[in-house]
């Protein structure tokens, strides 16, 4: 049977639990990393995801991400998301997905602030100067630890 966009297992007569298994797991559970847009079309339903870099909004006492005209809403029940909404601040959410009336829904698990730097290079000139630990100024024949651009190194 389908209730409100998801599959649901009614009991019946031939519903029987007297064999089910459930066992104890040591490995930790990895989230699926999520796009919006699979997300948005149902692609996660009941899995352990994390979508990131997301801004979180306020619509009407609900909470939601969004991209473009498309929003998921934050539900668990009683739960207040009020401080996560913020025009600067965006998140990496963890989160179980879940379907409600046909709409991707998220039940929020952890809020991770992102720092949005991405791909951080550090220009090395090798021409700068080189110094000792004890912080003479040495040259390329000095054997020992140096420290050059801010950099700890051996130089053999």
């Amino acid at each position: 049977d389908i209730y409100k966009g998801l599959h649901e297992v009614k009991k019946n007569s031939n519903t029987n639990a007297d064999n089910l298994v459930i066992t104890a797991s040591s490995e930790e559970a990895v989230p699926v990393e999520a796009t919006f847009a699979n997300l948005a079309a149902n692609n996660y339903t009941n899995d352990l995801i994390i979508i990131k870099d997301q801004s979180v909004i306020e619509d009407g006492g609900k909470w939601y991400i969004q991209s473009g005209d498309t929003k998921v809403q934050l539900y668990k029940k009683d739960a207040d998301y009020s401080q996560y909404v913020s025009e600067t601040k965006k998140y990496d959410i963890t989160a179980i997905a879940t379907v409600y009336n046909s709409n991707a829904q998220l039940t929020p698990i952890s809020f991770s602030e992102t720092t949005n730097i991405q791909n951080m290079t550090i220009d090395t000139d090798v021409s700068a100067p080189i110094y000792s630990l004890d912080g003479r100024r040495v040259d390329q024949n000095y054997r020992g630890v140096v420290i050059q651009n801010g950099v700890k190194r051996i130089q053999k």
